[in-house]
């Protein structure tokens, strides 16, 4: 997350990201969503076909519990391509990012 952070950083200074985000139960998302998120940011939460997934809701609410004050947490699906679609009808012209677990990039 961090290595992530500052590429973003560099390559998108004082822009918004949003972010497409799925985690396995074993994640540390809170530590994940601390180092990563940036007010502005939109999250997008959805969940992989994998038996160790971790449900949307539950990831929404522990990326919630870290980062109250990001407004921009304002999408949960267990659908991977609505999940997308949403990603990009909110995500406008910021840079969208698809991360959280490398199974979630499997599934495109």
């Amino acid at each position: 997350a961090r290595a992530l952070r500052r590429t973003l950083d560099q390559l998108y200074p004082n822009r918004s990201v949003t972010f497409l985000l799925a985690f396995l139960e074993d994640k540390d998302i809170e530590g994940f969503g601390r180092t990563l998120l940036r007010p502005g940011d939109t999250v997008i939460v959805t969940q992989v076909d994998h038996p160790r997934h971790m449900p949307a809701r539950l990831a929404e609410k522990r990326i919630r519990a870290v980062f109250p004050q990001n407004q921009g947490i304002c999408a949960l699906t267990n659908n991977i391509r609505i999940a997308w679609q949403k990603a990009l009808k909110m995500g406008k012209s910021n840079p969208i990012v698809v991360t959280g677990s490398f199974k979630l990039l499997e599934e495109f």
